[in-house]
């Protein structure tokens, strides 16, 4: 099977909802990510994904001999990306501990596009746990922004919204004066805390440490 054939099938794998397929699934993202450790050893070299494969990188068809690592790398990116957006698809909450190490995997070599689907996945089944991994990835990619796939702020506003515990206020209060979306980060604040502190990220958690100590 082509890796453009399985990423089709990953896709689409959580609407048959078989545990057979959910069972494939986890142990194809695991096979992915000690394909890429291998793709290091090889190399004798620590690398980031998009080190070993540029933003921009020219993808030639047929494939030449000497893009061959760029070009492994590239395909367990995307099996990656596929699977783990399949994985969240299942609203399986036992998945949520594997969804974790696999988005600080991806923080660690920065596989964004891995990240993302965790984010998406997080959104939809909110836990407290989840609350320190979308922090590493919000710090990893707004420190270094990979380039071509940047994450922004409403990126972490959406995924936090659904997250509605006391221990989301300082990561949310970050983002109460970002652009268009700073009206529904106060509103989210507002609605955990009682309390209306306007735009400014410190007084907010300032605030939050004051009534956490009154309670």
């Amino acid at each position: 099977m082509s890796n453009e054939q399985k990423g089709v099938l990953l896709t689409h794998s959580a609407a048959y909802g078989s545990v057979r397929l959910h069972d494939q699934l986890l142990s194809e993202l695991k096979k992915q990510e000690e394909a890429w450790e291998a793709l290091l050893r090889r190399r004798s070299a620590v690398a980031t994904y998009d080190e070993l494969d540029p933003p921009g990188r020219i993808h030639y068809y047929p494939r030449r001999t000497e893009d061959a690592e760029p070009d492994e790398a590239s395909d367990i990116y995307g099996v990656l990306y596929y699977g783990l957006t399949a994985l969240g698809g299942f609203h399986d909450r036992n998945d949520l501990p594997f969804i974790r190490e696999a988005a600080l995997w991806g923080v660690k070599y920065r596989f964004k596009q891995l990240d993302d689907a965790a984010l998406e996945a997080f959104a939809g089944m909110p836990d407290k746990a989840n609350l320190p991994v979308i922090q590493s990835i919000w710090s990893e990619y707004s420190r270094r922004p990979f380039v071509g796939n940047e994450l922004h702020d409403f990126d972490i506003i959406r995924t936090l919204n659904t997250h509605k515990f006391p221990e989301a206020i300082p990561l949310m209060a970050q983002f109460v004066n970002s652009g268009f979306m700073q009206e529904a980060t106060r509103l989210f604040l507002v609605q955990i805390t009682g309390v209306d502190l306007g735009s400014d990220s410190k007084r907010w958690i300032d605030g939050t440490n004051l009534i956490k100590a009154s309670s």
